[in-house]
């Protein structure tokens, strides 16, 4: 029914949700903060752009529901799973940047080390980009990255992953076209709250 509400269980609303039927052979949906408004949705399974789409019933998550409309593949019978995200100081970002094209690229502040970074740009079919810490290319600044709606095998782009955040060095439109933006949800290394310090 068009305008059933879900409760989501965080503190406060989602900046992200990432949405599909376990039943049925359709795909995956992701609402963003950072797409135009909630009328917009990408699909997980396709590097397409943004997209009206009335799966969010075009209202926006609060801090207790987020809302369902009136298209199938977003609420239908079968039952369904959500994943949803919002950012938390020094743990998690949900947010978004714009490229400039520039070899000398975007730097993007998290506030914490990033460990996982998903990057999708949201207004230009471009793949779903996934970087983490466990695969960068021996101190180049070449970070292996995976395209999350293909199965294609690992490419390099070169990405800073550093303390506070990570810098954009590639002029690729996977990443860093000029005027074009991007969302993202990046995931911390270890949150600075409970970070250890070094010691000699």
């Amino acid at each position: 029914t068009a305008g059933a509400t879900v409760g989501h269980g965080l503190s406060k609303a989602p900046e992200m949700i990432i949405t599909k039927s376990r039943a049925g052979t359709t795909g995956w949906l992701v609402g963003h903060n950072s797409l135009p408004n909630w009328t917009y949705s990408l699909a997980f399974t396709t590097a397409a752009s943004w997209s009206e789409n009335p799966i969010w019933n075009s209202t926006a998550p609060d801090a207790t529901k987020f809302t369902l409309g009136s298209d199938t593949f977003g609420n239908s019978s079968n039952t369904r799973i959500a994943y949803c995200f919002h950012s938390v100081e020094g743990y998690s970002k949900c947010s978004s940047f714009v490229g400039n094209g520039s070899a000398d690229g975007v730097f993007v502040h998290t506030s914490f080390a990033p460990a996982f970074i998903l990057i999708k740009s949201a207004s230009q079919a471009e793949p779903w980009s996934l970087l983490d810490n466990k695969r960068p290319h021996a101190n180049s600044g070449l970070q292996n990255v995976l395209v999350a709606n293909t199965a294609a095998v690992e490419t390099q782009y070169y990405v800073d992953l550093l303390s506070n955040g990570f810098k954009i060095r590639d002029t690729t439109g996977v990443l860093n076209a000029n005027a074009q933006t991007y969302i993202y949800l990046a995931i911390a290394k270890e949150p600075f709250k409970y970070g250890n310090a070094k010691t000699n």
